[in-house]
């Protein structure tokens, strides 16, 4: 039986229970949302914490900015365990694996390519494999945007099928209404994506957005996980809190970051 891969964070896991196998999880915010950092905090949970190798393919940062924003993460959550005894420190177990960034892909095809060739190396299944971001995907043909984004969006299901892969993608909504929280209906060009995904989750800050004031930017803050569609189970929203010195995600409720064991099946 395939195993599900645990988000890392603990209220995410209840409303999803975990992340089903060969399934798409597609992401979505406006430009301060962080997608990239919610999507390597997730990686991070599942190469250090669960011991499953995770492969990052970035159409948006390089290599060595994410690998920066990497090491950035692991001292911050290193520092951790000093702090209180509510989550399991790191290494109890045992675990770790990489992150493998990829940051050459321009297409679906090569997108594909990368893949199995990571797969190949690894000898192993990926716990995950993360796609940011899914707008700047192209394609090796010359067709009008809207075949193309049909096309594109096949592809990613039958990767995440054939592979036997869990795929997260994320996706930036620039024109997206700042005054509330995002909906599928803001999905504009990009249905299709939400058509093929398993789960869509939008990312909401509420202090940010409230029209209020702008809040210090620089400090730790709330954001609202929107959970819109979930092709299995329930929706809802999950609050997780974002440091932003640090571009780490962690459960709101608890003292720290948290994570499970391992994959569950």
């Amino acid at each position: 039986m395939a195993l599900r891969t645990s988000t890392g964070f603990r209220d995410l896991d209840t409303i999803l229970g975990r992340i089903e196998p060969q399934s798409i999880f597609t992401v979505a915010g406006r430009l301060r949302d962080d997608r990239t950092s919610f999507l390597l905090t997730m990686a991070y949970h599942v190469a250090v914490c669960q011991g499953q190798p995770v492969i990052f393919l970035s159409l948006e940062q390089t290599k060595h900015e994410l690998r920066r924003h990497v090491e950035r993460m692991d001292a911050f959550y290193r520092t951790l365990p000093r702090r209180g005894d509510r989550f399991v420190p790191l290494y109890r177990h045992g675990y770790h694996a990489d992150i493998f960034i990829n940051d050459s892909i321009r297409t679906v095809e090569w997108i594909e390519r990368a893949i199995r060739n990571e797969m190949a190396a690894l000898g192993e299944p990926p716990g995950l494999i993360v796609i940011d971001n899914y707008l700047a995907i192209g394609t090796t043909l010359t067709l009008p945007i809207d075949q193309e984004a049909r096309l594109i969006c096949q592809r990613l299901r039958q990767i995440a099928n054939t592979l036997k892969v869990s795929i997260v993608t994320s996706l930036l909504l620039p024109l997206a209404p700042s005054y509330r929280p995002l909906t599928l209906n803001d999905m504009g060009h990009a249905e299709l994506l939400d058509a093929v995904s398993d789960v869509v989750a939008f990312l909401h800050q509420p202090d940010l957005f409230d029209g209020k004031q702008l809040p210090d930017l620089a400090a730790p803050r709330v954001v609202e996980v929107h959970i819109a569609k979930h092709r299995h189970g329930p929706v809802g929203v999950v609050p997780l809190l974002y440091d932003p010195a640090a571009r780490f995600y962690w459960d709101l409720h608890v003292a720290g970051p948290t994570h499970a064991d391992g994959p569950q099946s």
